[in-house]
C-alpha cells in the first residue's frame, strides 16, 4: 500500500497482513511485494500465521512533511525497521495519512504484523504510535506559508541564488490548480 493512504482497522480487520511502503519517494515497492509474497506463500503453507495490531496516534501531516530522507519521518520509519531487525517474521508498517482527504480515518496509522504474537503486535504498534504522538509537533506542527507568502520567499531565494528553486503545485487535483502560477505572474 501506499504510504500516504488513510487506513484504519477496517482494513486490518479485513485483511490478513498490510504491507506499506516505507520510503517516499516510494522506491521500496519491490521490497515490500516481495515481503508480501513471503508472508502469503507461508501463510498458505501454514509456517506462518499472521496477527494484526493496529494504532491511529491521531496525528494528521500534510505529505510535503512525509518525506523519508528527513527526519522525523525517517526517524519513524528507522524504528520501525529496527523493530522489523529485532524479531523474525515481524513486519511494521505505517500510513503517514493524507491530509486532503475528507475522510474520517484520515491522518498516520500504524500497522503491525507478527508471527501470531498478539502481545508482540500490540507492544510494537503503541511503540510507534507513542513514538509518532511525541513528534507530532515536529512533524505536523509546521506552518506552510499561503500562495503569496510562498511565492515572495520564492522570488527572493532565486534572487539571493544560494539554492536551486523548485516551484511544485502540491495539490491533491495535479493539474487543476493554477493559483501559484497565478501569483508568479502577478508578482
Amino acid at each position: 500500500m501506499d504510504l500516504h493512504g488513510n487506513e484504519d482497522h477496517e482494513l486490518s480487520d479485513a485483511a490478513d497482513a498490510v504491507f506499506i511502503v516505507k520510503r517516499y519517494p516510494h522506491y521500496d515497492t519491490f521490497l515490500q511485494g516481495e515481503r508480501a509474497a513471503r508472508v502469503m506463500i507461508n501463510t498458505i503453507r501454514g509456517h506462518y500465521q499472521p496477527f494484526m495490531a493496529t494504532r491511529k496516534p491521531e496525528v494528521i501531516t500534510p505529505s510535503v512533511y512525509q518525506g523519508t530522507g528527513v527526519s522525523p519521518a525517517m526517524d519513524i520509519m528507522e524504528r520501525a525497521r529496527r523493530w522489523e531487525c529485532r524479531r523474525l517474521g515481524v513486519y511494521a508498517s505505517m500510513a503517514f495519512g493524507f491530509a486532503y482527504a475528507d475522510v474520517p480515518d484520515a491522518g498516520a496509522t500504524v500497522m503491525m504484523v507478527t508471527d501470531n504474537d498478539p502481545e508482540l503486535a500490540d507492544q510494537i504498534a503503541d511503540d510507534i504510535s507513542d513514538y509518532i504522538w511525541r513528534l507530532r509537533k515536529e512533524f505536523a506542527g509546521k506552518k506552510l506559508p499561503k500562495t503569496k507568502e510562498g511565492v515572495v520567499l520564492t522570488i527572493q531565494a532565486a534572487e539571493a541564488g544560494k539554492t536551486l528553486v523548485v516551484i511544485a503545485d502540491h495539490s491533491d487535483r495535479t493539474g487543476r490548480s493554477t493559483h501559484i502560477l497565478e501569483e508568479l505572474i502577478n508578482q
